[in-house]
């Protein structure tokens, strides 16, 4: 599996991936990534893109996920880990997503992994944050040596799982 850094161009196919798979949640019963159902989205993944912090995974010619990966703590990363710092070499996931066409195949896993290793030699740690109420990425990240550093209360009242990967420490 390849890993690249998506470009403007692709801004399309990160906006489409992105409400596809708002879509899915919402059709399972869940709230979550709802801000991109309603217009808004509160990672700004197109900015995101610009700023090169968008990563494609493709296997051949086949998109099968993305993911946001940036090491400024946003807006978002701020209010959820204001109890834990914002170590230098600390750098955000959002926005992990598997293609629909590739779902329950371990590209998550594989992701995850691609992601570990491109950043082994510039990040300290890999931070993440999951909705409370979403077993399935709940058990992905402790699948994935993501160690589970509490919930969190957003502003807006939803609970959070805050998980980090410690590199080469």
């Amino acid at each position: 599996m390849e890993m690249k850094k998506a470009v403007e161009i692709d801004g399309s196919i990160v906006m489409d991936m992105l409400r596809d798979t708002a879509l899915w949640l919402k059709g399972k019963g869940s709230s979550q990534w709802g801000d991109v159902l309603e217009g808004t989205d509160k990672h700004n993944l197109l900015g995101a893109v610009q700023r090169g912090d968008v990563y494609l995974f493709s296997e051949g010619e086949e998109i099968v996920g993305m993911a946001a990966v940036w090491n400024t703590p946003s807006e978002w990363d701020q209010e959820l880990w204001q109890d834990f710092g914002f170590p230098e070499n600390a750098y955000y996931i959002h926005r992990l997503i598997v293609h629909p066409n590739y779902r329950g195949q371990n590209y998550g896993s594989r992701m995850l992994t691609a992601i570990k290793t491109y950043f082994s030699e510039t990040a300290d740690e890999l931070r993440l944050d999951c909705i409370s109420t979403n077993p399935n990425l709940l058990s992905l990240y402790r699948g994935n040596s993501f160690v589970n550093k509490g919930t969190v209360e957003e502003s807006k009242g939803g609970r959070f799982v805050l998980f980090s990967y410690p590199i080469n420490q």
